[in-house]
């Protein structure tokens, strides 16, 4: 990925759901696997994602599914 490509949402999605299994599928702070998926991603400008806080989450689902 080059600085001047955008931020693809679902390859920061599936690496924060990778993270997120990774961590044994914790209940409560999905922000944490999605902002350590921004930065392994490289994004320069997170304020162009969706931030996780958009996201209604039922219970007992997946935060990025």
């Amino acid at each position: 990925m080059t600085a001047h490509e955008p931020l693809d949402h679902d390859r920061i999605e599936r690496l924060a759901y990778a993270y997120w299994e990774e961590r044994g599928r914790p209940e409560g702070s999905p922000e944490r696997d999605w902002y350590r998926a921004l930065a392994k991603l490289g994004a320069r400008h997170a304020d162009t994602v969706p931030l996780i806080s958009s996201l209604s989450l039922e219970a007992n689902e997946a935060p990025w599914r």
